[in-house]
């Protein structure tokens, strides 16, 4: 029942045989462009425009509400779709397998896009009237594909072949090596400096780590870098991103890279200094990344421990 002015609710069953009626003229249409292609090939260039259309149809229908112009996008949808099957798949297995896969994956298309958000009726009703026209697209169908090959039995003509699945990719490898030869040469390829690896995995496990203590509520050094930015925020007469729904946790996704930064670049000299790669014109600054890198920790943890006693 529907109120005064509200939603008119309409019942699965109702939306199944409604869907099976106004499906029925382009059922219709799926079963005279089956069983007429089937008889009489039409050229390829028939085929290739009813699937660009019928692609077309889909992608508008996806986009557009069922309920306004979208829903009458469902109606040429299936007779294209047909008649561009029958022009460029003429072999009668893989064209009863391409029907039921093209049919059930636009059926789940629409109801996973036009899934509704009101109560549950609304998609019942959706896919009532959905299921009603799928059948009786998929029934007259069969029947015009059941017509078509008893008329090329009867006329005692074979089943044209399938695909040539090996010729299609030979001529798709062909093509791709054509396309590669006509590539321009590409310069080779640098790898990043060994540095850049020990500075980017100091940098994970720092940032890794904090996350680690947080999410074991141990907040000392990550509340403890909160404070020391803001401080030097409110030193330079920064603004301060300070908003009461932020957790000190989500607050570290970002600002924390900056610390990780630092804790990186101590990493990166350490292992400078180790011998373990050579820093090249960057060997001076070794020593002062593992004393800025140093300094930074000895801060947190003083700072830490200062605010825990």
């Amino acid at each position: 029942m529907a109120s005064f002015g509200g939603r008119l609710d309409l019942s699965f069953g109702f939306m199944l045989v409604g869907g099976l009626i106004v499906a029925l003229p382009g059922g219709l249409a799926c079963l005279l462009a089956e069983w007429l292609g089937t008889r009489r090939r039409p050229p390829p260039w028939v085929g290739v425009c009813g699937l660009a259309l019928g692609l077309l149809c889909l992608g508008g229908l996806l986009a557009a509400k069922p309920s306004g112009m979208g829903g009458a996008l469902l109606f040429p949808l299936p007779p294209l779709m047909t008649l561009a099957l029958v022009t460029l798949l003429p072999a009668p297995g893989w064209r009863l397998f391409a029907v039921w896969c093209m049919s059930t994956g636009s059926l789940w298309l629409i109801v996973l896009v036009h899934r509704p958000d009101g109560p549950p009726a609304a998609a019942e009703e959706l896919l009532g009237g959905l299921l009603g026209g799928a059948l009786t697209h998929l029934v007259l169908w069969h029947l015009g594909f059941l017509l078509g090959q008893l008329g090329r039995r009867r006329a005692s003509i074979a089943p044209a072949s399938g695909p040539d699945w090996h010729a299609v990719l030979n001529r798709a490898a062909q093509g791709w090596r054509r396309l590669d030869a006509r590539r321009p040469a590409m310069p080779p390829r640098r790898h990043p400096h060994p540095g850049f690896y020990w500075w980017l995995g100091g940098a994970a496990v720092f940032y890794l780590a904090i996350v680690m203590l947080s999410a074991l509520g141990s907040e000392a050094l990550l509340q403890a870098a909160l404070r020391t930015e803001w401080r030097i925020t409110d030193f330079f007469g920064l603004t301060w991103n300070n908003e009461r729904e932020t957790t000190p946790a989500r607050m570290w996704f970002t600002h924390g890279l900056i610390w990780s930064a630092i804790a990186g670049c101590g990493t990166w000299g350490l292992a400078a200094r180790a011998g373990w790669f050579d820093a090249g014109r960057l060997s001076p600054l070794r020593l002062a990344a593992i004393v800025l890198a140093l300094c930074m920790l000895l801060w947190l943890v003083q700072d830490a421990l200062a605010v825990r006693f």
